[in-house]
């Protein structure tokens, strides 16, 4: 419950921070927009850009820049769709047919959107499999049709309530107007809808103007310019903040935010559903014994693991569902205590309490320290091998010469697909604890999908074997954290507003 409080805390404490900016600059404030002059947001990113084309995007640091110069229909504010170019939408009763209205908004070159532009977008998107969207809507949509200018009809082919989450990933279902792409279907010129322009895009930084008025965002809210540069290296990445050359900076290592305790950083977290979780090689001893699998999850203090060592931003999870979201699943299967697990280490050989586990080098160091910790007060022995090469690690790891690994199970929108299908009966596959992704594609074709209650139903058969079998045990919810200077309203505001996507 601590780990959770203090999530809740930091969540109120950001939106606090974020409204009490905006009314600064409305004022007239901020740490570069003061005396009216213009103002300018610097940020830094954890990785190169890729591509000025929105339906390609694969990276955070793409989808940072794109979202806030591109719109959907609708946008994701987990766990809720929200309205974004479409004020309203309604589908038929087996939410095959879907209609969408949209707002009065025009495209950066002064062009009104309208639905033709919806159309030419999501045919695009249908049409080419170099981008990130299409296998999921080709999937999905029949066809796309324009009733007017201003409204759109969608036809799935079969019916289903997630059908919105898939329009609402973020810009890959941008909408686009046809002169913005060449004969070849390239983007040439970068035009959207959103609060700013995109005038310069590298793979080492993007400069962005602000687009005004725009509804979605208040004008104050906004700098009249950002410049989001790269910079890998996360220490150089706090080192521009602390001197003052950059207002925000993305993605801190979570195991070194106790360094920034009294440093005049201010930090703030968001979930992106990213999972962490401890996966068992079920081919061999000591964990093709579902008892001594039970044993590792009864050993695991979650609630430890977050303030040990992601200094309290990381939740406790013992599912792949979040608490907010609509599939989240009912948790029947007893867990057996400590001290029983201590007990059932205590019958068997010494052999069989040795364990060992992989890690690359330079990540989860701390982690397995904990893990190792943890798991030494019930009687297991844990070594964990140290690998450079990522490659390699990651063919010993999931090539079932180790024991124990770590794996983290990502996407908030897509917790259906990458959960799959539980299978027994390939309970070697350590690649998820005993799933395949032959059956994952299966599932999701044969699985009902009408409505959240029947994916909620899918579901908890499934998870009901897996937590039987303790096939995996899901340890904490990894957020994505970033920072700004104590006190900077610009970014505080500015920052916060430019990534989060504030609602006025």
């Amino acid at each position: 419950m601590a780990n959770d409080d203090h999530l809740r805390i930091s969540r109120r404490r950001f939106s606090l921070i974020t409204s009490a900016a905006v009314t600064s600059y409305a004022l007239g404030g901020g740490a570069h927009g003061q005396d009216g002059k213009s103002s300018t947001f610097r940020g830094l990113l954890d990785m190169a850009l890729n591509t000025p084309d929105p339906h390609q995007v694969l990276s955070d640091a793409d989808m940072i820049v794109h979202s806030v110069v591109y719109e959907g229909l609708v946008r994701m504010r987990f766990p809720e769709v929200m309205p974004s170019l479409a004020t309203s939408w309604f589908s038929d009763d087996q939410n095959r047919l879907w209609r969408f209205t949209l707002r009065d908004a025009e495209f950066h070159n002064g062009r009104r959107v309208t639905a033709q532009d919806v159309v030419f977008s999501l045919n695009r998107v249908l049409g080419d499999a170099r981008f990130a969207m299409h296998t999921i809507l080709s999937e999905r949509i029949a066809k796309v049709a324009a009733l007017d200018d201003a409204t759109i009809e969608i036809e799935l082919h079969r019916g289903g309530s997630s059908f919105l989450s898939d329009l609402a990933l973020g810009c890959r279902c941008a909408i686009i107007p046809p002169e913005s792409v060449d004969g070849d279907g390239n983007i040439v010129s970068p035009i959207g809808s959103g609060p700013y322009r995109l005038n310069e895009f590298t793979t080492r930084q993007a400069v962005l103007t602000k687009f005004s008025p725009h509804p979605r965002l208040r004008d104050e809210a906004l700098a009249d310019e950002a410049i989001i540069s790269v910079e890998p290296d996360a220490a150089a990445r706090l080192q521009a903040l602390e001197d003052g050359r950059v207002d925000w900076v993305y993605a801190l290592p979570l195991e070194s935010l106790h360094e920034l305790e009294g440093s005049g950083v201010e930090v703030g977290s968001f979930d992106n559903g990213t999972v962490s979780r401890l996966v068992f090689n079920h081919t061999r001893e000591p964990f093709s014994d579902v008892e001594m699998r039970r044993v590792v999850a009864a050993s695991i203090d979650r609630h430890a693991i977050s303030e040990a060592v992601y200094s309290g931003v990381a939740v406790a999870q013992t599912q792949p569902f979040p608490a907010t979201s609509n599939l989240r699943l009912v948790e029947s299967v007893d867990v057996m205590s400590v001290d029983a697990a201590a007990g059932v280490l205590k019958t068997v050989s010494d052999e069989r309490r040795r364990i060992t586990a992989i890690r690359q080098a330079g990540s989860d160091e701390k982690l397995w320290e904990e893990i190792s910790r943890q798991l030494s007060i019930v009687g297991f022995e844990v070594t964990v091998d140290v690998i450079d090469d990522e490659n390699i690690a990651y063919k010993r790891a999931f090539g079932l010469d180790y024991d124990l690994v770590i794996y983290n199970q990502s996407h908030p929108y897509d917790w259906y697909r990458v959960f799959g299908y539980y299978d027994p009966e390939n309970a070697g596959n350590v690649w998820v604890g005993g799933y395949s992704n032959e059956k994952i594609v299966q599932s999701l074709r044969d699985m009902p999908d009408t409505t959240i209650q029947a994916e909620r139903e899918h579901f908890q058969g499934v998870f009901d074997q897996l937590a039987e079998d303790a096939a995996t045990v899901y340890l904490v919810s990894l957020p994505i954290t970033h920072a700004w200077r104590t006190g900077d309203d610009i970014a505080a505001g500015t920052g916060l507003a430019f990534v989060r996507d504030a609602d006025p």
